[in-house]
């Protein structure tokens, strides 16, 4: 007898214990981890681009109407990145992040640095080629991932 209520009470300890017990809820993911997932761009890069581009501002417009969103991407080159990439809206966060992530990728496959890679961004593949690193920007973007 002893035995049986022994085993009700732990029993319904045990019940009782797994009841109260709730699991944290699952992490939500940055845009910038997202687009990491799917671009194998470094989060922290993405998002220091973002902050000194735009200070994450989705509706920023920069150079004369060309550049837009918070990754300031450079509309000249939209059918060329529609093409690869798939269609987007730079003003879409998720979606201007992730096609960022696809050209940082890219860029640092071409360029085989870290620092012409963030300063592409910004200057192109091109731009590196003929003019060199634009050492501020890099400092700029290197600055805010140290304070992420």
């Amino acid at each position: 007898m002893k035995f049986r209520m022994f085993l009700c009470l732990l029993l319904s300890l045990f019940i009782c214990s797994s009841s109260v017990y709730k699991a944290p809820p699952p992490k939500m993911l940055t845009i910038y981890e997202k687009a990491e997932k799917a671009t194998g761009a470094p989060a922290k890069v993405l998002q220091a681009i973002a902050i000194v581009e735009s200070d994450e501002l989705d509706n920023a417009i920069g150079d004369e109407g060309k550049s837009r969103g918070r990754m300031q991407l450079n509309e000249t080159f939209r059918a060329e990145r529609v093409k690869k990439y798939g269609n987007y809206d730079p003003n879409d966060p998720e979606q201007s992040v992730k096609v960022s992530g696809f050209i940082f990728v890219e860029n640092l496959q071409r360029l085989r640095s870290l620092d012409a890679a963030i300063a592409a961004h910004r200057q192109g593949v091109c731009g590196i080629r003929k003019h060199g690193i634009t050492s501020w920007y890099v400092d700029r973007v290197k600055k805010a991932m140290e304070e992420l």
